[in-house]
């Protein structure tokens, strides 16, 4: 007889332990589901903010391919006048001892 209710008492904490884990187990399922909602949520807020970075970075962008003519302009303007600036600097540097020379030979 006492072999039976040693049996029932191992039986009974073993069913005590498992309902333990299964509690426990119910609880961590519900906080991840929990957790995975935040992060689905967070994720969303993120592709929305990545979406308006986009569509501000391809307006941008058109604004910029409607503006190349002139910013093209722009940069050659500045291309020409570096040019130009040179060009009358060596003129400047050339002609001014060629001039000295000249009037002290006459």
């Amino acid at each position: 007889m006492n072999i039976f209710n040693s049996d029932k008492q191992e039986m009974t904490h073993r069913i005590e332990t498992l309902e333990t884990n299964a509690n426990r187990f119910n609880e961590l399922h519900a906080s991840c589901d929990a957790r995975h909602d935040q992060h689905i949520e967070h994720r969303r807020r993120i592709d929305d903010k990545i979406d308006d970075l986009l569509s501000t970075v391809k307006q941008i962008l058109n604004v910029l391919q409607d503006n190349t003519p002139i910013i093209d302009r722009a940069k050659n303007n500045f291309i020409t006048l570096d040019t130009l600036k040179s060009w009358s600097l060596w003129i400047a540097a050339i002609s001014g001892p060629i001039t000295i020379v000249y009037h002290l030979l006459q």
